[in-house]
């Protein structure tokens, strides 16, 4: 298995402040104000609006509990096309913030492009919370629930999320050290193309990452090579639900890979699927569960329950429409 990506703590004055290693020359720009507001506005960050070496730093520092707000991209007319708007890095902390794309009958689409990678989740009791509609969200990588004693979730709502990275990192993490939840609803894509491109829910122990695909949306992992797999349930606990019609299309996949980990999968619902283009393991050393219902499907190459390496973990099946 790929090694983990790390991020640092730095002292910052009186208050401290959670910055990528990747980027730690970078400037961190902070979304200084609770209300909603337009992200090229330079009124609504503390020194400038983020540029493509910048990390863009969404959190909230006061008292109680923050109200959501939404930051909206802007773009030219119709006529004029698509504008992006690229940063270094994204890092969501205690706040529930909602990226949103300007009224598409009058204006051309807005994408935004992050050049390292897209981080939730601080130790707090407020949740960290990010909700996306734009067209296309953009990075090498992302980990919901970064921190330990974070909350996070990413609700993909509309539009399309890709995931391009392809080296040491893994691309996707929910659940890495902190609780992490990713909601991909409402025909919105998840697509993670880098040839090494990896996922792993639940990466931590005694973590727990649950990723939710319905309502006719779609996961893709594209790659077909062999470090490209999907695992859920790595050290910690793993929750995939596929419902409503949600498809999740990938090469290879483990439930519950480690010792002290668990896995649940369940496909529940007419058009919900679950292909591997390749092997299926139910239950690698840990307990893992696949439930199939009400008109769901899974289709693998092959299929093992029970069969990992070592002493295997107990899996279970249940349920029609496994091919």
């Amino acid at each position: 298995m790929k090694p983990f990506h790390r991020a640092l703590t730095v002292g910052c004055g009186a208050l401290a402040v959670l910055v990528l290693a990747a980027t730690s020359s970078a400037d961190t720009q902070l979304w200084k104000t609770d209300a909603s507001g337009a992200f090229n506005d330079a009124a609504n960050w503390n020194l400038a609006v983020p540029d493509s070496d910048d990390i863009a730093y969404f959190r909230y520092f006061g008292g109680g509990t923050p109200a959501p707000y939404t930051v909206t991209f802007p773009s030219g007319s119709v006529i004029q096309g698509p504008v992006n708007y690229v940063s270094g890095a994204l890092r969501v902390g205690p706040n529930t913030v909602s990226f949103v794309p300007p009224n598409p009958i009058f204006f051309a689409p807005a994408t935004y492009t992050l050049n390292t990678a897209i981080e939730i989740g601080e130790p707090s009791s407020i949740p960290s919370v990010l909700s996306t509609t734009l067209q296309i969200l953009a990075a090498p990588r992302a980990t919901v629930g970064l921190f330990a004693a974070s909350q996070s979730t990413f609700n993909v709502n509309a539009g399309v999320v890709n995931l391009t990275g392809s080296n040491s990192n893994v691309e996707l993490i929910v659940g890495d050290l902190g609780m992490g939840t990713m909601n991909i609803n409402g025909g919105a894509q998840l697509n993670i193309s880098g040839a090494e491109g990896n996922t792993i829910v639940g990466k931590s122990a005694g973590v727990h990452g649950t990723v939710n695909v319905g309502a006719g949306s779609v996961w893709n992992n594209t790659s077909n090579g062999t470090s490209a797999s999907v695992i859920i349930g790595a050290m910690g606990v793993g929750t995939l639900n596929i419902t409503g019609g949600g498809e999740v299309n990938d090469f290879e996949s483990t439930i519950a890979s480690n010792t002290g980990s668990t896995g649940s999968v369940t496909v529940e619902g007419p058009g919900s699927t679950w292909t591997n283009r390749g092997q299926l393991l139910v239950g690698g050393l840990g307990p893992a569960t696949l439930t199939v219902s009400n008109g769901g499907q899974v289709n693998d190459d092959s299929s093992f329950v029970g069969g990992g390496q070592g002493p295997p973990g107990p899996g279970n099946l249940s349920g029609a429409g496994c091919k």
